[in-house]
């Protein structure tokens, strides 16, 4: 994030770890052909709890400064996102508010009602309405008439260049304030040839993404036409790379959180531990030691990084560094990323 001009509040507090996305709903009917959700689900989903008060009372405790409020499309309950938005306004007034739509069933009263209760920005997901079917430009007008700020984003799809290129002069001249470009996440209803185009990224240490291998390439194309064309549009390339610092500052969070007497947090956001194992294990036999056994087995054998020398001391002990994926919710469980055998005493 160099150039911080081209970031939304939002984006910034994202990069920075200090936001809370909570989904309101998973239901939505834009239909888009590159969404890996079902939207069949109506509940409620955040990384600090499901209800307003579980999450009012955490979310104190750390240094968020933003909560947005995404889907499925939000707008499809919503009473429920004005109830929301106003509790979380009146008892944090400070924070930045944002929100994730199609803008399918967007109108001026519920932009008026949103921007009266404290909703600072909206972001539209125009791919989801062909980039201007419908009333989405009249919607982006409308929106822009009462919200501080409003954001297009959308996936940078290459084959979708023309159709984004030919729009574009128009959302700047309805002052559209950002244009966030994602990194384009190929799900497997796409059609196989789109796969043909694919790397995969492995975020947070444990997800497998497939992405189109020409989308950056696409992103810099539509920077370039913004820069030829004059547009005003202050473009943010939401890269994978974006997204996997948005993940480390989250380990990070939930890190601090739920981090216990024997563990130490790495600047990277893992949870490190030692265990100290009253037996031998070579280590071409580690696998089989932990597979067969229970996923805890060395809970009752952890100790304190400062004990470590003590214990290599102890004849037949083995002591292992362990390497933990923090959850990334309350409710999420620590997952095993990477154990070392330090040192193998009484050998």
């Amino acid at each position: 994030m160099i150039n911080t001009d081209n970031y939304s509040t939002g984006c910034r507090l994202c990069q920075q770890g200090k936001w809370l996305c909570i989904f309101l709903t998973h239901l939505c009917d834009a239909g888009c052909r590159f969404c890996p959700s079902l939207h069949k689900d109506d509940r409620i989903f955040s990384a600090l709890g499901n209800h307003y008060n579980e999450i009012l009372e955490h979310i104190k405790c750390q240094d968020y400064s933003g909560i947005s409020f995404s889907g499925g499309d939000p707008i499809m309950v919503f009473g429920r996102l004005l109830q929301w938005l106003k509790k979380f306004k009146n008892n944090l007034p400070d924070f930045y508010f944002w929100l994730y739509s199609s803008g399918l069933y967007v109108d001026e009263k519920k932009i008026k009602l949103l921007a009266e209760n404290g909703l600072n920005e909206i972001r539209f997901n125009i791919a989801a309405m062909n980039y201007c079917s419908g009333n989405i430009l009249k919607t982006i007008e409308l929106s822009k008439k009462h919200l501080d700020f409003v954001t297009v984003e959308i996936p940078s799809i290459p084959d979708d260049y023309e159709k984004l290129i030919e729009v574009l002069p128009a959302l700047d001249n309805l002052g559209v304030d950002y244009l966030n470009l994602h990194e384009y996440i190929l799900v497997t209803s796409l059609a196989p040839q789109n796969y043909q185009q694919s790397l995969t990224y492995r975020l947070n240490h444990e997800i497998d993404l497939n992405y189109h291998a020409n989308s950056q390439r696409n992103t810099e194309q539509i920077i370039r036409y913004c820069q030829e064309k004059g547009l005003k549009l202050k473009i943010n390339n939401c890269s994978l790379l974006k997204k996997e610092n948005q993940m480390k500052m989250r380990r990070l969070k939930m890190g601090e959180w739920l981090i216990n007497e024997f563990e130490i947090l790495t600047n990277e956001g893992f949870l490190v531990s030692y265990a100290c194992v009253p037996i031998i294990i070579e280590e071409k036999n580690l696998d089989n030691f932990i597979s067969k056994d229970e996923p805890d087995i060395f809970d009752n054998y952890l100790i304190k990084e400062h004990d470590v020398s003590k214990c290599l001391q102890k004849a037949l002990y083995t002591v292992f560094k362990l390497t933990y994926l923090p959850p990334m919710d309350l409710k999420g469980k620590r997952k095993l990323i990477g154990i070392e055998s330090i040192q193998q005493s009484g050998n």
